[in-house]
């Protein structure tokens, strides 16, 4: 039985996923089509692990690790995204120390009977172990045709935001918009099945549409940062980000945005000191959903969870947590029909994840 928007108002449950394992980097989120969540992460830049509950307990396991040397690293700029099969793969970056130099690689796991199997899409070599980067952490999907599809940028002047693509076994990585920053961006396939791309560039905030061979880009009205995107159930895009206060520039808002017969219509969803990028979801009641981070005081902050019930954003406290700049929370919506959101435990150091519902992970 799916959730109603009543059933919504129930208390969130807080767990960490994995204590043991050392610092935590970085993390991506995922539902498997089991219904149940999985976490890929990263330890002290040097591991990737998958972290996977079976309905009693996680399983966790390492995916790839860094090489021999110490400032070898693994794992960082995680994306997950589970195949047409309903197997798991991760888009990431290895950097590997060859005599004085790094050769950065941008790489996909992906999971298949026989265990993990890695490729790389591109390489470049880099002083300082940093290249390609993978934009989001939703920027890994597969598209209609069931071949993975990753935003990236290439950490090369003059070259922004690109989308790289396997298409008859072959890895291919065209430009989207050459001035587009693209620290986090978004993908998703339109309901047509079309490539679109929520990025920022500076101070704005950007969406690229693929129209035959050519991206249409359009700009949000506001300045702002860390967009996610989403599709509604009217097959209209939507994408929730940091936006500034009006003649401002910081990004301290957070703002949801709809395409509407060609304009984008904005609403504030708080405006209280938001930090990190927002994650934007639409619920079963076809609504859609934000979780996002905000401060409460110089050395604290909550994670938060809006609802929209067709009139107004409902506001929740998922979880207190320390104030961390940058700091990143993932919503899904569960086959419950019930909301999760991972974030990162700081007390911790662990990622765990806020869900409503009988969902209990125990480790």
């Amino acid at each position: 039985m799916l959730a109603t928007t009543g059933s919504i108002k129930l208390a969130w449950n807080l767990q960490p996923v994995d204590t043991g394992s050392g610092r935590v980097d970085d993390f991506a989120f995922a539902f498997g089509p089991d219904g149940f969540p999985a976490i890929a992460f990263t330890v002290d830049s040097r591991t990737l692990k998958l972290a996977r509950y079976n309905g009693n307990a996680w399983g966790i396991a390492t995916v790839e690790a860094a090489g021999d040397h110490p400032a070898d690293t693994c794992g960082r700029g995680l994306s997950l995204s589970f195949d047409h099969h309903g197997n798991p793969a991760i888009s990431y970056n290895k950097a590997t120390l060859i005599d004085s130099s790094f050769n950065v690689e941008l790489r996909l796991a992906r999971y298949a009977a026989s265990g993990w199997d890695h490729s790389t899409i591109a390489s470049a070599p880099s002083a300082t172990g940093l290249g390609f980067f993978t934009s989001g952490h939703r920027c890994l999907k597969f598209g209609p045709d069931g071949e993975p599809a990753i935003v990236h940028r290439p950490g090369v002047s003059g070259v922004g935001v690109c989308l790289a693509r396997k298409m008859g076994g072959t890895w291919s990585s065209n430009p989207v918009d050459p001035s587009g920053k693209g620290d986090e961006a978004d993908l998703a396939f339109s309901p047509g099945g079309i490539s679109t791309i929520a990025y920022d560039e500076d101070s704005s905030t950007k969406f690229a549409k693929l129209n035959g061979a050519l991206w249409e880009i359009s700009i949000l009205p506001r300045n702002g940062r860390w967009p996610s995107l989403a599709y509604g159930p009217d097959g209209s895009p939507s994408i929730a980000y940091n936006g500034s206060f009006p003649g401002t520039i910081r990004p301290e808002r957070t703002i949801f945005a709809r395409l509407t017969n060609g304009a984008w219509e904005e609403s504030e969803v708080e405006n209280l000191g938001a930090r990190g990028g927002p994650s934007l979801s639409f619920g079963p009641d076809g609504y859609p959903a934000v979780a996002y981070h905000v401060t409460t005081s110089p050395a604290t902050g909550a994670l938060k969870f809006a609802h929209f019930d067709g009139r107004d954003w409902q506001l929740e406290v998922a979880a207190d947590i320390e104030y961390r700049p940058g700091g990143v929370c993932l919503l899904a919506f569960g086959s419950d029909g019930l909301p999760t959101c991972a974030y990162t435990d700081s007390l911790r150091n662990a990622p765990a994840l806020a869900w409503k519902g009988t969902f209990r992970p125990v480790r």
